[in-house]
């Protein structure tokens, strides 16, 4: 029905390719689409089969059933009408291969986008690189089943030793993750962004607001698409400007998506995604002589031993807990009992934590 070459070129996958025939059986009047665009109910698609931007919009069904709503980058299969007059129903969403989540205090999880195959995790050589916050990122990002990339911009505000310095750190801390430097006003290091994205791949870009998410995307677009604003003077920051998600084909043969900045990464997926992005942590906690310890000071406790000889950092083990108290609070919501409980267990292991470290001062 759809060539291969063009398949392969807008991002359709096998596993989508084969559900949607199996609509169509019983639809023959439904087509692919990809949605390009969100606003409240109303969505732009790109239809596979005659190659166009055509708006569309939910059935019913999207609503009373209970299902998830379509969003940036997913596929979706479309009933097909001649004639841009009127927005074309939307009958089903297809299955995602990767989908990029936060927690959502009302509905326990919101998507954010979906069907992308990289990440971008934008942050900038100023006061927004903080490997705390990077590291609560890729927690995110592993959910996803998407693969990671941390883009640091700005690396005209810095000199070179200073900014090689810090991708070392970076680098030592994120050993599995691909982490590239460049700046969107000189455009220093942007081939070496694009250079990792081929034909027919989708990346989405995330970040907190300011970092120049935005102006990457332009630059790579080769074109003021999307809005930015002057960086403020003060504190070295840009300004928030993009207010939605939309999903752009660029020059290169990649598809890009610009993300909203956000003020927090909050992680509230599986444990196996947490012990993928602190595979150390998670090695050194198997490696303790017992299988319940607390790793608050026992016997033969390698978490302990590596807090001690410095294998393993202080920041990074607090920040671990701090995301699994995270995880805790939200699987445990509403029982009040609980979480009193748990926090007279948190309080005293920070306590006792802080009192080793004063001791390891002190030698």
């Amino acid at each position: 029905m759809f060539s291969d070459s063009l398949k392969k070129l807008w991002g359709f996958h096998p596993m989508q390719d084969a559900y949607f025939h199996a609509l169509r059986e019983e639809n023959p009047s439904l087509v692919p689409a990809r949605i390009t665009f969100t606003s409240h109910d109303q969505y732009k698609t790109l239809v596979l089969a005659s190659k166009e931007e055509r708006s569309a919009k939910v059935r019913g069904h999207f609503y009373h059933g209970g299902s998830e709503l379509p969003v940036v980058g997913d596929w979706v299969a479309i009933e097909w009408s001649s004639g841009d007059h009127q927005s074309l129903p939307i009958e089903a969403v297809l299955p995602r291969f990767s989908e990029l989540r936060r927690v959502d205090n009302r509905r326990g999880y919101q998507t954010l986008v979906a069907n992308v195959d990289f990440i971008g995790l934008v942050t900038s050589f100023n006061q927004d690189l903080n490997e705390r916050r990077l590291e609560r990122g890729l927690a995110m990002i592993e959910e996803s089943r998407a693969k990671p990339i941390i883009i640091i911009n700005k690396n005209d505000l810095i000199d070179e030793p200073s900014a090689n310095q810090q991708l070392q750190v970076l680098s030592d801390r994120f050993k599995n993750v691909m982490i590239v430097s460049c700046s969107a006003q000189s455009k220093n290091g942007i081939d070496r962004v694009t250079a990792l994205l081929g034909d027919g791949q989708s990346v989405a870009f995330l970040g907190m607001s300011g970092v120049g998410k935005s102006s990457l995307i332009n630059v790579i677009l080769d074109e003021d698409h999307l809005q930015t604003k002057e960086i403020r003077l003060e504190d070295s920051r840009g300004r928030h400007t993009t207010t939605h998600r939309e999903l752009l084909l660029t020059k290169h043969g990649f598809w890009i998506i610009d993300n909203p900045g956000i003020r927090e990464f909050s992680f509230g997926g599986e444990e196996d995604s947490l012990n993928r992005t602190f595979e150390d942590v998670s090695l050194l906690m198997l490696s303790c002589r017992f299988s319940d310890c607390a790793h608050d000071g026992e016997p033969g406790c390698k978490i302990s031993e590596a807090l001690e000889t410095g294998e393993l950092s202080t920041d990074r083990w607090e920040n671990y807990l701090k995301i699994i108290r995270e995880m805790d609070f939200q699987a445990n919501k509403g029982n009040k009992a609980y979480h009193s409980q748990k926090r007279k267990v948190w309080a005293k292991r920070s306590m006792d934590l802080r009192q080793r470290l004063k001791t390891k001062e002190r030698r």
